[in-house]
């Protein structure tokens, strides 16, 4: 008995979305009101499903009140974004920050508003890949995390330089020997500290003085070389970013 009231009250609010006289402002508050309604009918997944596409047509609503109101009122207000797709999973948040951003466009809104959408969604990227056991994804989420700003970059590259310098270390520390080097001595008394110069030093390009790498087969070659594409890729993918979001500011 209490669903079939609940439904009542759906269709209730649907018929006054059909009103041909009825603001955007007045729509999103009616579809606002059958999401939360349908939240007392339905449960997980179930929930998401049934409001995904109310959710659509809520920010579809919501973005044009935004413009209807001259003296403020609706403002894009990013808490109640927020709130709002919190109340799906992060993979149908994904989709509707990027038909936010349809929207926004549509709309002809600032930049801002789409870069704040766009930031969104890349933590939620980087959060899904970090939370994988897939290696992949564990490698896509350092290409994400270290766009993200400068600082991000550096924590990145040290985590990366970190690992780089873990796997060239000799078998006495790492248990087996996956490369064989000879260094350049910048630190007689502390070997550690003469690795990790060794290394990021060549990373970096500087000079290498007598420090070598000796490649005994194909697999340490393509290892290497693999090793050397993703630390370049990492500043690349900055830099490529950075200029995007810098074109788009300026747009």
């Amino acid at each position: 008995m209490e669903n079939e009231y609940l439904f009542t009250l759906i269709d209730k609010e649907q018929e006054h979305l059909r009103k041909d006289d009825l603001s955007s402002s007045a729509k999103s508050n009616h579809i606002n009101n059958i999401i939360r309604i349908k939240k007392s009918i339905y449960t997980g997944e179930n929930y998401e499903k049934q409001i995904y596409n109310d959710l659509k047509n809520w920010i579809k609503y919501y973005i044009i009140s935004c413009d209807e109101n001259n003296f403020g009122y609706d403002v894009f207000d990013k808490d109640i974004i927020v709130k709002m797709l919190n109340l799906v999973s992060y993979t149908q948040q994904i989709l509707l920050y990027n038909f936010i951003i349809r929207q926004l466009k549509i709309n002809s809104h600032t930049n801002d508003k789409i870069i704040w959408c766009e930031s969104k969604i890349k933590k939620i990227e980087i959060f899904l890949l970090l939370t994988s056991c897939n290696p992949i994804d564990i490698i896509k989420s350092i290409f994400l995390i270290s766009s993200y700003n400068v600082i991000t970059l550096l924590i990145s590259s040290f985590i990366f330089l970190i690992f780089v310098n873990i796997i060239f270390l000799p078998k006495e520390y790492l248990g087996i020997n996956i490369f064989q080097i000879t260094y350049e001595i910048y630190y007689k008394d502390n070997f550690l500290l003469n690795h990790i110069l060794n290394v990021t030093n060549y990373f970096f390009n500087f000079s290498n003085g007598n420090f070598k790498i000796i490649l005994e087969n194909i697999y340490d070659l393509v290892l290497l070389l693999s090793l050397k594409i993703v630390f370049y890729l990492i500043i690349i993918n900055f830099i490529i970013k950075e200029i995007s979001r810098s074109v788009r500011k300026y747009d």
